[in-house]
C-alpha cells in the first residue's frame, strides 16, 4: 500500500511540475512581450525634436579642481562662449576650467561673472569642431509658469543627458535675486545647464 502510494506521488508530481513551468513560461513570454512593446513605444514617443537636439549639441561640462558643472556653447556677436553658473566658475577673472564634450576638450577663460544671478562667461581658447553653439537670443520677457523646457548637462558621474520639464513658479529671494522653480531632475553636475524654452529655438 505504501508503495502504491509512493508511486502515485511520484506519477503526479511531474505534471504538477510541468503545468507550474508551462504557467511560467507562458507569463514570462507575456512579460518579455509586454516589455518589448513598451520599449518599443517608449523609443518612438522620445524622439529628440529640432530643438533638443540643438540644446543638446551645445552641451560642455565645466571642470573645476573640485569638481564639475554643466554650461551651454552660445554665439554672441560672432563669438562663441560658454555659459554656466557662477558657483560653477566661481574663481577670479582670468581663471582657466576645462570646457569638454564627449568628444572635445578646451581651456576656457572665465571672462564675466554675476554672483547675483548665478551667471560665469567662459571664453574658449580653442573653437570646438564638433559641438555646435546656440545662437544668443534676449527675450522681452520670462516664460510662464506651465511652459515647457528642456536642457541638457552631467548629472553626477553620468555622459550628457537632456531632460524635459516646465516652469513650476517664481520666486524673489533677498540677496539672490529672482529664482525660476522647474518641474525637472537636476542633480550635482547639472548646475550650470542652459535651460531652454521650447519656443526660443
Amino acid at each position: 500500500m505504501k508503495h502504491l502510494l509512493l508511486l502515485a506521488v511520484m506519477l503526479l508530481s511531474p505534471l504538477n511540475i510541468q503545468k507550474t513551468n508551462a504557467s511560467e513560461t507562458v507569463a514570462t513570454e507575456q512579460q518579455t512581450t509586454t516589455t518589448e512593446q513598451h520599449l518599443a513605444t517608449t523609443q518612438i514617443n522620445n524622439r529628440y525634436s529640432k530643438m533638443e537636439k540643438k540644446v543638446r549639441n551645445a552641451a560642455v561640462k565645466v571642470s573645476t579642481y573640485t569638481g564639475h558643472g554643466s554650461g551651454t556653447l552660445i554665439k554672441y556677436k560672432g563669438m562663441v562662449l560658454a555659459l554656466t553658473a557662477h558657483h560653477v566658475a566661481d574663481g577670479r577673472l582670468g581663471q582657466t576650467y576645462l570646457i569638454s564634450t564627449e568628444t572635445e576638450r578646451q581651456l576656457g577663460v572665465l571672462i564675466y561673472t554675476d554672483p547675483l544671478n548665478d551667471i560665469a562667461i567662459l571664453y574658449p581658447t580653442e573653437q570646438f569642431v564638433h559641438a555646435e553653439p546656440i545662437k544668443w537670443k534676449i527675450r522681452d520677457r520670462i516664460g510662464d509658469v506651465g511652459t515647457d523646457i528642456t536642457y541638457s548637462g552631467y548629472p553626477s558621474w553620468h555622459n550628457l543627458l537632456s531632460f524635459r520639464g516646465q516652469i513650476a513658479g517664481y520666486e524673489l529671494i533677498p540677496d539672490k535675486g529672482q529664482q525660476m522653480i522647474l518641474q525637472t531632475y537636476g542633480y550635482y553636475g547639472s548646475s550650470g545647464s542652459g535651460v531652454m524654452i521650447r519656443m526660443d529655438i
